[in-house]
């Protein structure tokens, strides 16, 4: 199963865990953007506030982009090669685009993939916020 994009509760569960996570936390600042994840169409958007995950659209500097199938592999918990990460994706995977603009993406690569890994944990099904920190000690 893909990213459930078109289910609210999934979408709202995905935004809240952004801004309350940690790692995100750490990297608060001066600093704003909003970026989209699409899924055959469907799309999700993240918008950054001094460095806070906050509500509203915003028009999104940059979009990562794949069909369902490779969002699927990127999903599994042990996804296959070349799906495990962003640059795998960008670098191996014809299919996965990054649309927009190129700087701004160079500039968030880490939130993204922080987002990603969130939106990650929780398709997966977890629910214990300590399994989001690097280190649970």
């Amino acid at each position: 199963m893909s990213w459930r994009l078109d289910s609210a509760a999934f979408v709202a569960a995905w935004h809240a865990a952004c801004a309350s996570d940690e790692v995100l936390a750490v990297w608060q600042g001066s600093w704003n953007t909003t970026f989209a994840i699409a899924c055959d169409g469907v799309e999700e958007r993240f918008r950054f506030v001094d460095g806070r995950c906050v509500p509203g659209l915003g028009t999104p500097a940059f979009t990562l982009s794949a069909p369902a199938g490779v969002w699927e592999k990127f999903l599994q918990p042990i996804p296959p090669r070349h799906h495990h990460a962003i640059f795998a994706l960008r670098m191996r995977v014809p299919e996965f685009r990054i649309e927009g603009d190129e700087l701004a993406f160079a500039q968030h690569c880490h939130i993204a993939r922080r987002v990603l890994e969130v939106g990650k944990w929780l398709h997966l099904g977890n629910t214990d916020r300590k399994s989001t920190r690097l280190n649970s000690s």
